[in-house]
């Protein structure tokens, strides 16, 4: 959040993982009880665990690039683009000896 100069902090991150949790259980409870699916639990969670795990990676890998390319926007050329800093300047700051 703060790549992008919006305000917030962890927990609403944690409230939204959260949710989707319990989304989730709604729902096997959902499908299990009410739609009259007949599965063993432990057959239900030994496959519904790696497709998941599956969907969930290809969601990361394509939230990391569409955020990465975001943020090389506006960095570089998007509104409000952060300003950059010389090598020099920046090894100056951090005590570093700069070659002439």
């Amino acid at each position: 959040m703060p790549a992008f100069r919006f305000p917030g902090n962890v927990g609403f991150l944690i409230y939204v993982a959260d949710s989707f949790g319990y989304l989730g259980s709604v729902e096997v409870l959902i499908s299990k009880e009410v739609l009259r699916v007949k599965l063993q639990w432990t057959s239900f969670y030994s496959h519904g665990v790696p497709a998941l795990s599956v969907l969930g990676i290809a969601g990361a890998i394509i939230s990391l690039t569409y955020f990465r390319s975001k943020y090389k926007k506006l960095v570089f050329t998007g509104r409000n683009a952060l300003p950059a800093l010389p090598m020099r300047t920046i090894n100056e700051k951090l005590g570093n000896s700069v070659p002439s």
